[in-house]
């Protein structure tokens, strides 16, 4: 269970107090499912769908449980590092926009633009998902292809963009007119306070006002 920020600790209950008393509903539901459903299932998929559940009962966007799987690709967004397409993405009342396409990357050569808005990915409608979902139907393994139709203003277009590994640089640094000193910290990954520190070193080099 991942809580608040993107980098705070795992937190573990233990059943105690009313939580003792509440979950026998819950032990019951997933017992009678288990034995009575007209199909072999997948305890642990239960499981996982019933710790979704409990976070997604909060309607908080920082409160999330996450899968295995799920906590592997986050772990690697905070080292600045995986295989997608490069583009960083947010929730629009239109949909999940494409709020930035970093330079060099697959998703620049494809000429997706900031504003283009996701419509499918591999032939599924992704109107009504999260960024969290977008990311990861978008990403996969470096070398394969991802078809994705964006919407951009009234017209609809389709990219098939081959997966690439991103490495997002964290801190930029560029000397403005006037010889202000301008840093940009994309991300807080692991290696934030690094990177801003030597972004810092660069700028001063310069001799900023």
């Amino acid at each position: 269970l991942v809580e608040g920020l993107p980098i705070s600790p795992v937190v573990r209950a233990t059943p105690q107090g009313p939580f003792t008393a509440t979950f026998p509903p819950l032990q019951q539901v997933y017992d009678t499912i288990a034995k009575d459903y007209y199909v072999p299932l997948d305890q642990s998929r239960l499981v996982q769908g019933a710790l979704q559940g409990l976070t997604g009962a909060l309607h908080d966007p920082y409160t999330v449980y996450y899968t295995p799987a799920q906590y592997q690709q986050f772990t690697q967004e905070v080292n600045g590092q995986y295989a997608g397409i490069g583009a960083e993405l947010d929730a629009t009342a239109q949909g999940v926009e494409v709020m930035t396409v970093f330079p060099n990357t697959p998703a620049a050569k494809a000429g997706v633009k900031p504003g283009d808005i996701f419509v499918e990915v591999n032939g599924q409608s992704v109107l009504k998902d999260t960024p969290t979902q977008v990311a990861n139907a978008v990403r996969g393994n470096s070398g394969t292809t991802v078809k994705i139709v964006f919407e951009r203003g009234a017209s609809k277009y389709t990219a098939s963009i081959t997966r690439q590994m991103i490495t997002i640089p964290t801190a930029t640094e560029q000397l403005l007119p006037g010889r202000i000193g301008l840093i940009t910290l994309s991300q807080f990954s692991s290696d934030a306070a690094s990177a801003f520190e030597s972004a810092l070193g660069t700028l001063e080099a310069q001799h900023p006002k």
